[in-house]
């Protein structure tokens, strides 16, 4: 399989005043070329929501001016309590050439929503092409105006009881959905993933009056699950009553199997408490995974849920997914002045060409000013996924020889790659070192990339004094 990120757009920029129909957010359309034809793209973005009064809006994802789908924010009457969604959706069966990928919002029930231009807005284009792409093995889009209770619910279209997948060790199964809320008081919902009876993951948002809906976007991978038939549902509750399921909104769910044997490293389930957020980023409680990359040839998609309360006031959270210290994906949600009135920020962003030992972290802070007071819900489970693809690597061999040709042992050699300009002008990079066996062999394994050119030196100043260097234009071969 091949992974190629089309696309990465992250930016602050002003947008326009959303209206009653959907409009492209600014920078977020992209006109991009597929490989298609048998191949599955991964389109998502996160984007927050700012306003000057009581405000909600809604966000959609658009692929050839078509929407695929959509999900609904509000944001109370303050300028420091916003409010995100979180959108996903895989798609195949486009053709090869260009596409146009845009993400667009408008004004829901309440009008005055602009988006948040104070953190970076994200969204990406990913496509896997070859044999063992991933298969889509079940898309649902409903809508729902189903009432709540205080225990999980089937959601009413999300069901898929008889959903056969090839599974095994090499398996791994992606579930995304998005989910609007709604109520005719000031209410919570809970969301929650279910995979054979048992909730996976899940989180919980508040609405703040009958024309003020919030949603729950998640993302989560299910890794070594056994051949055959499995039950997928996504679930909902309220926290405080009058929830209902936004009738008025699409609701989504899609199922996807990864069979090439990705890696999944996971913190999953986590409920213990935080100190009180700061005005800076710092990870939340138990939120890292480590992971080691050899660069370009490895990819990674990060998934992070969290929920957020509040120490007793009206607070503002925002949420990062952090990969190699850089806050790659940023959300913010609103938090009532309520215990029972959370805030809920999912994320997801995919990485590559990073190298050595990489720590993925969920980070979190408080809005700036009087908006304190943000705190870890200690009653709604959090995760942090991170899914590995491990790339095709290279490797360089050679033997180090005297000027007369004979084998030299127990030499130290340096691996340096060039830049690809005129000579008189190259710059060389040092990648590593090595010292050759007693029979003059040396190796260089785990290069990310065969598209650089490189070169070999070699010395031994204590036993012969002998120095020597290769051609500039070795190219490695697959290991």
């Amino acid at each position: 399989m091949t992974i190629t990120i089309l696309d990465t757009t992250q930016i602050t920029s002003s947008s326009s005043s959303l209206t009653g129909s959907y409009v492209n957010i600014t920078g977020m359309d992209n006109n991009l070329s597929v490989v298609g034809t048998g191949s599955v793209i991964l389109f998502m973005a996160q984007i927050t929501l700012d306003g000057g009064a009581d405000a909600e809006s809604d966000f959609a994802l658009f692929i050839d001016n078509s929407m695929v789908c959509e999900g609904r924010t509000a944001m109370d009457d303050n300028l420091d309590e916003l409010g995100m969604v979180n959108l996903a959706w895989w798609v195949t069966g486009l053709s090869a050439g260009t596409h146009d990928f845009d993400v667009r919002a408008k004004n829901g029930g309440q009008t005055g929503g602009i988006v948040y231009t104070g953190e970076i807005r994200t969204s990406q284009v990913v496509e896997f092409t070859g044999a063992d792409a991933p298969s889509i093995l079940d898309t649902n889009t409903t809508t729902s105006s189903q009432a709540l209770t205080s225990s999980y619910v089937d959601i009413t279209g999300l069901v898929s009881n008889t959903l056969s997948i090839t599974g095994g060790s090499s398996s791994l199964i992606v579930v995304t959905s998005t989910v609007s809320f709604a109520s005719g008081a000031d209410a919570s919902a809970f969301l929650g993933l279910e995979i054979d009876t048992t909730i996976e993951a899940e989180g919980q948002c508040y609405q703040d009056a009958s024309t003020e809906g919030r949603c729950v976007g998640l993302m989560f991978a299910k890794k070594g699950m056994t051949a055959g038939n499995h039950d997928f549902a996504m679930r909902a509750k309220e926290g405080q009553a009058d929830s209902t399921v936004d009738v008025d909104m699409q609701i989504h769910q899609q199922i996807v199997e990864f069979t090439n044997n990705p890696t999944l490293a996971e913190v999953i389930n986590e409920t213990s408490g935080d100190t009180t957020a700061t005005g800076s980023f710092t990870r939340l409680n138990n939120m890292l995974v480590t992971r080691t990359s050899v660069g370009i040839s490895d990819f990674f998609l990060v998934c992070s849920a969290s929920t957020f309360d509040s120490d007793s006031s009206d607070s503002g959270a925002f949420a990062s997914i952090r990969i190699d210290g850089t806050d790659e994906a940023i959300g913010s949600s609103g938090i009532d002045a309520n215990a029972n009135e959370p805030g809920f920020i999912g994320l997801a962003f995919m990485k590559t060409g990073i190298s050595g030992s990489v720590d993925f972290e969920t980070m979190f802070k408080e809005r700036s000013g009087s908006w304190s007071g943000v705190i870890a819900a200690t009653d709604t489970a959090r995760h942090l996924q991170v899914i590995e693809w491990k790339g095709v690597t290279y490797k360089l061999e050679g033997v180090t020889r005297d000027e007369g040709g004979s084998t030299l042992g127990n030499v130290r050699c340096i691996l340096l790659k060039r830049d690809n300009v005129a000579e008189g002008s190259r710059i060389y990079t040092i990648i590593n070192h090595v010292n050759s066996d007693g029979s003059g062999n040396y190796s260089f394994t785990g290069i990310g990339d065969n598209d650089s050119l490189y070169m070999v030196v070699s010395y031994d100043d204590v036993a012969t004094d002998v120095r020597g260097a290769t051609d500039d234009f070795l190219q490695p071969v697959i290991e």
